[in-house]
C-alpha cells in the first residue's frame, strides 16, 4: 500500500494503448481555415508534442496528413507568411511586363 495522500501516478497513453494508433488532438480553426486544414497535435515516441497537418485537396477534398516537429511548422509559417507579404499576384506582374513590352 502506498501514501494514501498521493496522487496514483496515471500511464501514459501509449502504455495503455500500445497498439493503437492514437488520433490527434484537432484543434479549433476559424470556418475559412477549417474548409480545407485540420491542425493538431499528439505524442509520437520520437517527437513530443508532434504536430500534425491535415489538408484537404480544392477538386476531391481527398486528406493529405503531414506531420513533424513544432520547429519545422513555425518555420514554414513564417515563410508563408513572408510569401504573403511579398509576393504580388504573379499572373497581374506577368500581364504588365507583356503590355509594357508591347509598348516598348
Amino acid at each position: 500500500m502506498g501514501d494514501s495522500t498521493s496522487v496514483p501516478e496515471q500511464a501514459l497513453a501509449s502504455e495503455q494503448y500500445p497498439d493503437e494508433d492514437l488520433e490527434p488532438l484537432w484543434l479549433k480553426l476559424p470556418a475559412e481555415l477549417a474548409a480545407y486544414f485540420d491542425l493538431g497535435f499528439c505524442h509520437t515516441d520520437i517527437i513530443c508534442p508532434c504536430i500534425v497537418l491535415r489538408v484537404r485537396d480544392d477538386t476531391t477534398q481527398a486528406p493529405v496528413e503531414v506531420s513533424g516537429p513544432p520547429s519545422a511548422f513555425l518555420g514554414l509559417a513564417q515563410v508563408i507568411a513572408a510569401l504573403c507579404e511579398a509576393v504580388p499576384c504573379l499572373l497581374h506582374d506577368a500581364r504588365g511586363e507583356a503590355a509594357l513590352g508591347e509598348a516598348g
